[in-house]
């Protein structure tokens, strides 16, 4: 396990974030040197995150909007991190998306043959839906995709 304090700060990447950078000495204890997917708590609020490189900027977590809302965190707070690496290859699948994958074989395939990051992509456009009936909406949606064009999300950057 894996403890430490760190401030949130703004980020520009790709989207505007926030970032929260892992210490030095956290980095130099992780048994890998690329990108590390780790799960625990900041304050206590749950998470999954892959540590993000920066070019300059170092190594950090990237923080969206919704998740420091959910979390309660606001820019230049000190947050205690506890954490430990997560496998890589765990997903966590909503019962919306599963249920939607049982019902079309077709799509489930086609779901079935995205690399595990391209599935966490998906399944968090799910997850990331407030009511049961939007994440049923999304599932069924996605469904046809997939069916329409199998590399829907492949060539999507």
């Amino acid at each position: 396990m894996f403890e430490f304090e760190a401030c949130i700060v703004e980020f520009q990447g790709t989207f505007r974030n926030y970032a929260l950078f892992v210490p030095a000495e956290i980095l130099s204890k992780l048994p890998q040197k690329g990108r590390v997917r780790m799960e625990g708590t900041m304050n206590d609020y749950p998470f999954n995150l892959a540590i993000q490189s920066g070019k300059e900027a170092g190594k950090f977590f990237s923080i969206s909007a919704p998740f420091m809302k959910s979390a309660k965190l606001k820019i230049r707070q000190v947050v205690k991190v506890k954490c430990q690496i997560a496998d890589p290859e765990k997903l966590e699948v909503p019962e919306e998306f599963s249920a939607a994958l049982e019902l079309d074989e077709k799509a489930a395939e086609i779901y079935h043959s995205f690399t595990t990051g391209l599935k966490r992509s998906v399944l968090h456009y799910v997850i990331s839906a407030k009511s049961s009936e939007t994440r049923i909406k999304r599932s069924l949606e996605l469904m046809e995709k997939f069916k329409f064009d199998p590399n829907y999300l492949k060539h999507k950057k």
